[in-house]
């Protein structure tokens, strides 16, 4: 779907990517800092994040399945040029000679994974997963120990579950238990910090980390979204405003409708509780959000009219700032940003 005519502006600033990566490769100084770049770059553009990434150094990328993975590939990186691409959901019956031919290093979460990469009898490497308290994808720590097979065991893996939050006790406790099966894995190179976990120290670095969000939605800014005003209406009486009548409204309120609303990503629990900025003016959302449409409270803004950009997100309102009105996470807010805005990728 094109966006030729939108009144709705996605800015994605990839020099503040490239600057993200690079800052976050200074942290983990010693280890070598790799992508993730699955669900379509976070929902920001595979082809333009990874090819940005790769221009800055980066040579290693993670997806989820096997169509990412493909898709990368084909978008990026068609050359032998030295990058790697792991796919984190591991490999199922009958994938193995794509697999193969592609040079997709598979994440092997299971015995039988394993047992199947092995069949290849080629060497080709892969990328073992340990669980060490997530309890998600991963070899238990008993199978991790036991693990016999000749495959060409390039990675060991593991991931955090609780890295965000400091001094929570579960980062000690991964990290011991990681190092505890590290041992069995003497010629694998070692990887367990995602974004928050390259601030948790050194200690917890090892070969390689991954980081994800922070390359989205860290130090330096990188989604900006505007939309214009469609419509104003000023309120002659005392009414309500969308549906359900949930937002009761003052005569001589000024409401100005944008054409963005939870088919683009922006989360209808905003209704009633979020707000976007005007030159800097904070301004309330009122009413439900609506699958297309979203209602402002303006009257405070001067001058409001048809036309005029207004900011659901950027300089004053942070991806992690509308994840907070939202009470979800940033994750959520970028990967749902929809198609229908004309996105315009900034270089610098």
């Amino acid at each position: 779907m094109t966006s030729q005519y939108s009144d709705s502006t996605l800015y994605i600033n990839l020099a503040a990517v490239r600057d993200n990566y690079l800052l976050l490769k200074s942290k983990a100084k010693g280890a070598e800092t790799a992508a993730v770049v699955k669900a379509n770059g976070y929902g920001l553009g595979v082809k333009e994040i990874a090819g940005t990434l790769k221009k800055a150094g980066c040579k290693k990328f993670f997806v989820a399945t096997l169509d990412e993975a493909l898709e990368l590939k084909d978008s990026c990186f068609r050359r032998n040029d030295g990058v790697e691409i792991l796919a984190f959901n591991g490999i199922r019956k009958g994938q193995e000679k794509i697999f193969c031919e592609n040079k997709i290093i598979p994440v092997l979460n299971t015995l039988e994974e394993a047992k199947l990469w092995g069949k290849n009898g080629n060497n080709l490497p892969a990328c073992l997963h340990v669980d060490t308290g997530m309890n998600r994808l991963g070899l238990g720590l008993k199978e991790a120990e036991n693990f016999e097979s000749k495959i060409n065991i390039k990675y060991l893996m593991s991931h955090l579950a609780c890295a965000d939050q400091p001094d929570h006790p579960k980062n000690a406790e991964q990290l011991k238990a990681f190092r505890n099966i590290e041992k069995f894995f003497p010629n694998a190179k070692k990887s367990l910090a995602n974004s928050a976990g390259i601030v948790l120290g050194k200690g917890y670095h090892f070969d390689l980390v991954r980081p994800g969000i922070a390359l989205y939605a860290g130090a330096n800014t990188v989604v900006t979204l505007k939309a214009k005003i469609i419509q104003i209406r000023k309120i002659d009486r005392p009414t309500t405003v969308g549906y359900g009548a949930t937002a009761n409204v003052a005569k001589g309120t000024i409401i100005a409708t944008l054409p963005v609303g939870y088919a683009d990503g922006y989360l209808r629990v905003l209704g009633n509780t979020g707000h976007c900025f005007i030159g800097g003016v904070k301004v309330p959302v009122i009413g439900r959000v609506s699958m297309d449409l979203l209602t402002l409270d303006v009257t405070k803004v001067k001058n409001p009219h048809v036309g005029m950009e207004v900011e659901l997100i950027g300089k004053h309102l942070s991806v992690d700032e509308i994840a907070g009105q939202a009470e979800t996470i940033s994750y959520e807010i970028l990967t749902r940003l929809g198609s229908r805005f004309d996105r315009i990728y900034l270089e610098k």
